[in-house]
């Protein structure tokens, strides 16, 4: 998380940047958790046996192998040079960006699903604090906060919108999911369906 804040002739600006990292795959984690609890001669033995199991069948199947990544690499430039003619003729390309290593540590089932909600999740708290905080700084100051606070409100109530976001006190509510499902507050006698 960034945050910074700017006083410029009677302005106050606030810039905050806020960044999650995905978790990272569980046969990663595991191996750098273990590395350094293991002697460096049990390392090394674990090392060659993985290697004198290996090695054998790997150097029978590199020529197959190097045979296939001639063939992709030739495929790849072929495919490159019909990209290169069609973009030197105007068609628009999208170069995109290569993924970054952490990206490809987190491939596969550790990808959290609600990943994208806790940025949001956090991205709200944080603005809700620095609004929060500016508030007691300007309270400290003996500075008028009337016209800040209907401005906060503002600002939270645009991000909830934005985000999608339903904020409130879960025990004034009612709710029900799945057929036939019925709620009631508490306290309230059952209501029967209509037959």
């Amino acid at each position: 998380m960034f945050a910074r804040a700017v006083h410029t002739g009677g302005w106050l600006y606030i810039e905050y940047s806020f960044y999650l990292l995905p978790p990272i795959n569980a046969a990663y984690t595991g191996e750098v958790d273990s590395l350094y609890a293991e002697s460096l001669g049990f390392r090394l033995r674990k090392v060659w046996a993985w290697s004198a199991l290996r090695a054998v069948p790997y150097l029978l199947k590199s020529p197959f192998s190097l045979a296939r990544q001639r063939a992709q690499e030739r495929a790849w430039i072929a495919r490159e040079s019909v990209q290169g003619y069609l973009i030197r003729r105007g068609q628009s390309f999208d170069y995109g960006a290569i993924r970054s290593i952490r990206e490809e540590a987190c491939r596969g089932g550790s990808r959290h699903y609600f990943i994208q909600r806790d940025i949001t999740m956090y991205l709200l708290l944080l603005q809700k604090t620095l609004l929060r905080e500016v508030e007691n700084f300007l309270a400290d100051h003996n500075i008028g906060t009337a016209d800040f606070k209907e401005q906060a409100k503002v600002i939270i109530e645009a991000s909830y919108s934005n985000y999608s976001v339903h904020i409130g006190n879960v025990s004034d509510s009612t709710f029900a999911v799945g057929e036939k499902a019925q709620a009631r507050r508490q306290g309230e006698p059952d209501k029967q369906p209509p037959a």
